[in-house]
């Protein structure tokens, strides 16, 4: 059994409480000190990444209006009336459930990137997200993900001698139930995952008999003991935090994303020097009722309610707080959905999908242009590609955390392009 696999063996511990770490260095992967001064010197930004697991239909959370014609004609069995919905602009309007939305980009608080993929899209699930996670083409395999190779190129040595005076916080941290897998590095998971930020307890450290005669026993134990001693003070370091920080704004106490989300609000606003947050939120594999009789209501209008209320509550805590202007939140799906819907009143796996964005002064809320859509199309057509994700994802490391652009080229193994006119 190797280290990783090892650990990803503790990913169950007492008190809802774990950590991903291995004990191993990276001995390939040196950082110029000019970047790492600019590191610690250039900003204090933080990144919240939000994982809508399913494949959610952009199509019908904002839709663009002036294809609304073939639109019925491809799935009219699920499109809402024209007359209700949210109106952003000639061109494109809100689904109603994601009326809060519609409030934020009222304020400037949102943006979003249309047609967002990769070449020969994948449509399944497992596959497509780990294309999305790692960064990887479609045709490749990659053990480590994009956010762990930008982590690993600062902290070589992770976990050894953390948390220091440099870094006293987490590098990452995992809120929820289920741990996202975006900050594998290449020898490292570098998220500390927590159920519930309320039930904060220092784990047990075991003694280690030292007559345990089995080398490769021995070793497990001690490594589990290391793990425990960093979680532990990091443990430590969160409740801190938190005892510092609050909340200004009320959420929803029956949405589990808003309640993730006031608890990194909560850590933010108490000091914590986490740069990177992710979560995630399940359901939205829609191939069947994903619309009712009333085209307002269903699984996917619910989804959309939630996933608006719980991240309206977030950003305006945020701007009530006087922090927003260092947090970017951003989604990202595995696919689209298809463009015709089917009989059971769904859709099915598609191809290109859009990211949503929240902060504070974006530059457009939107970028890319409405899809191009015939009046005959083949069944299983889906959206046509226009940002490649891993472009995205390097405007975010360039544009928000400070990143040179060639480390980008590094961490994706090809030339990126910076999306402009976005943050």
């Amino acid at each position: 059994m190797n280290r990783r696999h090892f650990f990803a063996n503790l990913t169950s511990t007492s008190n809802d409480l774990v950590s991903l770490n291995t004990m191993s260095n990276i001995g390939d992967t040196k950082a110029s000190s000019e970047v790492i001064s600019s590191l610690i010197n250039n900003n204090d930004k933080v990144l919240v990444v939000i994982q809508l697991i399913g494949g959610n239909d952009c199509l019908n959370t904002i839709v663009p209006i002036d294809r609304y014609d073939v639109l019925m004609k491809h799935r009219g069995n699920i499109m809402l009336e024209q007359n209700r919905l949210l109106k952003i602009n000639d061109t494109n309007a809100f689904h109603p459930k994601f009326k809060h939305i519609h409030e934020l980009n009222k304020q400037g608080n949102f943006s979003y990137i249309q047609n967002v993929g990769y070449p020969n899209q994948n449509r399944s699930h497992f596959r497509s997200m780990d294309i999305y996670n790692s960064g990887s083409r479609a045709d490749e395999m990659l053990s480590s993900e994009w956010l762990g190779r930008y982590l690993d190129i600062f902290h070589p040595s992770f976990p050894m001698g953390y948390p220091n005076d440099r870094f006293k916080a987490p590098l990452s941290m995992t809120i929820g139930n289920i741990v996202a897998d975006t900050c594998q590095g290449n020898m490292t998971n570098y998220a500390y995952a927590l159920n519930h930020l309320n039930n904060i307890e220092l784990l047990y450290e075991h003694s280690i008999n030292e007559s345990i005669e089995n080398e490769k026993t021995k070793y497990q134990l001690n490594f589990y003991n290391d793990v425990i001693r960093l979680t532990n003070k990091y443990s430590t370091i969160i409740k801190n935090a938190q005892e510092k920080g609050n909340n200004i704004v009320e959420y929803p106490s029956n949405n589990v994303l808003a309640q993730q989300l006031k608890a990194v609000a909560e850590l933010i606003s108490g000091g914590l020097e986490t740069k990177i947050y992710t979560l995630t939120m399940g359901g939205f594999d829609t191939h069947a009722f994903q619309t009712m009789e009333d085209r307002a209501e269903g699984w996917h209008a619910t989804l959309l309610d939630m996933l608006s209320e719980a991240v309206y509550a977030f950003q305006n805590d945020l701007n009530k707080l006087g922090v927003a202007d260092k947090v970017l939140t951003m989604t990202y799906t595995e696919f689209g959905r298809q463009i015709k819907s089917n009989a059971a009143m769904g859709t099915d796996h598609g191809s290109a999908g859009s990211m949503y964005f929240f902060g504070k002064d974006f530059k457009n809320n939107i970028i890319g242009n409405n899809p191009n859509i015939a009046d005959e199309i083949p069944d299983q057509t889906g959206l046509e590609l226009e940002f490649d994700f891993r472009d995205v994802y390097s405007t975010i490391l360039v544009k928000w955390l400070g990143l040179e652009q060639s480390h980008t080229n590094q961490i994706f193994s090809r030339d990126t392009k910076i999306i402009e006119n976005f943050i």
